[in-house]
């Protein structure tokens, strides 16, 4: 499960890129429904997607968990964020208490809270420490905190001062799709302003380069 359709997308490439062998799906909102109905009902080794798409393929009778063997929740943390928590929770109960689980995050209270609740002896790898760089090399994400109103008076002093062989590009959550995703990783610009969201699929792509 991932937190936004971007990075469904980008795990599932992924997925189909170094194992091709396997049959491979994408489950998100936005796109019809019945497609990715038909595509499950032939059988699928590996299902990436979204909580909210998960949860309605499982209601329409879909899309069955009672055999999965491996659950993995990329970017966990920020299920909460864009409102998955519940959406996540029942998704987890409807596991055989046989599969494994695995979650990539920061470690909220939240996540602290559901690795207790469904995992047993976790083991927890800690790839970042004490640091607060959670970047690749090379690239240096910054954030203001503001108001809607003032965010046109804060964008125009910083465009201004971006050096002149700077590429900007603004993104938000809804205006984030593969275009800009792949435009910012073929150096076709190279300062991205986003969203908190879309930031964390900025982030996931970076990893994976």
């Amino acid at each position: 499960m991932a937190p936004t359709r971007e990075l469904a997308r980008q795990v599932e490439k992924e997925f189909r890129e170094s194992a091709p062998s396997l049959d491979t799906i994408c489950l998100y909102g936005g796109t019809p429904i019945g497609q990715q109905m038909r595509e499950l009902g032939y059988g699928i080794d590996v299902a990436v997607g979204t909580p909210g798409r998960i949860i309605d393929l499982m209601k329409r009778g879909a899309l069955n968990l009672s055999e999965v063997q491996f659950m993995v929740l990329d970017e966990a943390d920020q299920m909460l964020q864009v409102g998955f928590a519940e959406d996540v929770e029942i998704i987890l109960q409807k596991l055989p208490e046989t599969s494994e689980h695995d979650v990539f995050a920061t470690m909220p209270s939240w996540i602290r809270s559901l690795t207790k609740k469904y995992l047993n002896n976790p083991l927890t790898i800690d790839l970042v420490g004490d640091s607060d760089q959670k970047l690749a090399d090379g690239i240096t994400m910054y954030s203001i905190s503001a108001e809607s109103y003032g965010k046109a008076g804060i964008i125009g002093p910083l465009v201004a001062r971006i050096p002149s062989n700077a590429k900007p590009y603004t993104v938000t959550y809804h205006r984030v799709r593969e275009r800009a995703l792949a435009g910012f990783r073929d150096g076709n610009f190279n300062i991205l302003v986003a969203t908190d969201v879309a930031a964390v699929d900025l982030m996931c792509l970076m990893s994976i380069w």
